[in-house]
């Protein structure tokens, strides 16, 4: 942006979302091009939201240096002919001989507890561990759901049924 410092990110797979951090100074000028091209721009919630509902995790955040990134659901973001990096090992064992046993997932969330958004929050199907809720933002659209990225465990990739957590809160794949 005209020779000034700032902070993109921005997913692959979903190239009309994206998130820049500038000075006040430049977002002044910043805004007014992207109106003029007839972009819109999302203030810092509905950001969060949008990145949430399309299963997008913030590096550092959701996904960390201890996460494989096959638990992320970035399988079309290895580059599996290219040279060494680290963690090439055990990402190409994975690929050549199973899966990784969770995987972050969309989900959809509601009940009356109040969430911490700063601890991870875990959910069970009778008295068997489903997962572990890692982020999470309300829905603009509906106070009462909430949308959250959960690492949810092989066996419970593709159940239909809802999971309950510790506070009563419920959750389901969506």
């Amino acid at each position: 942006f005209h020779g000034e410092k700032f902070v993109a990110w921005k997913d692959i797979r979903r190239p009309l979302l994206f998130w820049i951090v500038i000075g006040r100074a430049q977002a002044v000028s910043l805004i007014e091009q992207c109106q003029k091209n007839g972009q819109s721009l999302l203030g810092r919630h509905l950001f969060e939201f949008f990145r949430l509902e399309a299963a997008i995790p913030w590096s550092g955040n959701e996904l960390t240096e201890k996460d494989i990134i096959l638990e992320g659901n970035f399988d079309e973001a290895v580059a599996r002919n290219k040279g060494c990096y680290p963690g090439q090992e055990v990402v190409e064992r994975i690929f050549t001989y199973g899966q990784v046993n969770r995987k972050l997932q969309r989900v959809t969330l509601w009940g009356d507890s109040d969430l911490d958004s700063s601890k991870p929050l875990l959910f069970f199907a009778d008295s068997k561990e489903v997962g572990e809720l890692v982020s999470w933002m309300e829905d603009p659209r509906d106070e009462k759901i909430k949308t959250g990225l959960m690492f949810v465990k092989k066996e419970f990739w593709s159940s239909q049924h809802e999971w309950k957590s510790t506070l009563g809160v419920r959750a389901k794949l969506k």
